[in-house]
């Protein structure tokens, strides 16, 4: 949603601005090109080629469940008549792919022969475009430790990517520990498992996760005076929200009891009264709809980029206030561009 705002705030040739997607479904744009000139003192010093967004249509309306199921077996099924229209009849330059509900969708747009350019960090055949997981990992952990951290524990969501290859968080995690000469313990790592494909059973939100995710941590007795862990890691600010409610049930707060930090999105309000004590690895959406754009533009202009690359983005690190609760945070990193 936050990248979907994004989208929102931006302005395109042509078609002015694109509306979000509704949440019954993902969106995919087909962009095409035009001419643009950039002026500076009253002279052009530059032309380019630039994408140019049309919002064809999104996939048909349905149950989460079910629209997962139709993409393993034909994606063609899950996408509206707008949509294969804009894609059989109108030209068009490159896609933009929004939320994907499974590999098959994405090797059947990448069928076109014409770049596509998603938000993930699994992306073949297409390119990606994420914020960089792995240096969230190690600037976080690093920074706990730097102020004396030495059982620094991690609630990661990344579970469901694992048979795909993804693992950089958890590799982070483990080399950040080597780097620092502190031992890995399993038992403060919690990786949040893929929903059973052999039943019906469906996954706790991502807030339940991160309240599941606590408690295995925590053990069956858990107490303020004896925590297995001095620094949290959390990667999802929704698991965060789960966090922090278990944690005040128990009496037990973040910067009080043990140093803390979280992934959160720019100008996002989810973690608002939620986050008192505890740092930010904060995302700009803004910057990853940005990151697309200029990396479909430079695609269909003709660089070659292989199958699968992911274009990361920096998040901010963000020291947790100790002053009243809305007070700005230190930055402890800038963010960039890679």
């Amino acid at each position: 949603d936050a990248v979907l705002d994004g989208i929102g705030v931006l302005e395109f040739v042509d078609e002015g601005r694109l509306e979000p997607v509704a949440d019954d479904g993902g969106q995919v744009f087909a962009a095409g090109t035009a001419e643009r000139s950039f002026e500076h003192e009253q002279q052009v010093v530059e032309e380019e080629r630039v994408p140019v967004a049309f919002p064809l249509g999104k996939l048909k309306a349905g149950g989460l469940d079910e629209l997962e199921s139709q993409a393993e077996e034909n994606p063609v099924e899950l996408i509206d008549q707008s949509l294969l229209d804009g894609l059989t009849r109108r030209s068009f330059d490159g896609i933009l792919l929004m939320a994907p509900r499974g590999p098959q969708e994405v090797k059947w747009l990448c069928s076109f022969d014409k770049p596509v350019v998603l938000i993930g960090n699994l992306a073949a055949p297409a390119v990606g475009v994420y914020f960089d997981i792995g240096f969230a990992v190690r600037e976080s952990l690093k920074a706990m430790i730097r102020q004396g951290c030495q059982r620094s524990a991690m609630i990661t969501l990344g579970g469901h990517q694992r048979d795909q290859g993804f693992f950089a968080d958890l590799d982070a995690y483990r080399a950040t520990l080597d780097s620092s000469g502190l031992p890995f313990d399993s038992k403060l790592l919690w990786d949040a498992a893929p929903k059973p494909s052999e039943t019906n059973e469906k996954m706790p939100d991502n807030e339940m996760l991160g309240r599941i995710g606590l408690d295995c941590i925590l053990g069956t007795s858990p107490k303020r005076s004896r925590l297995p862990f001095d620094g949290l890691l959390s990667l999802d600010d929704m698991a965060t929200r789960g966090i922090v409610k278990r944690l005040r049930e128990l009496s037990i707060a973040p910067g009080r009891d043990f140093m803390m930090f979280t992934h959160s999105n720019k100008g996002s309000e989810s973690l608002d009264g939620f986050d008192d004590g505890i740092g930010h690895v904060e995302v700009d959406p803004d910057g990853l709809v940005k990151a697309m754009f200029s990396t479909l533009a430079e695609l269909m202009n003709g660089k070659r980029l292989e199958p699968g690359t992911v274009v990361l983005t920096k998040p901010l690190l963000k020291e947790a206030s100790k002053a009243e609760h809305g007070k700005p945070r230190k930055i402890l990193a800038e963010a960039a561009l890679d």
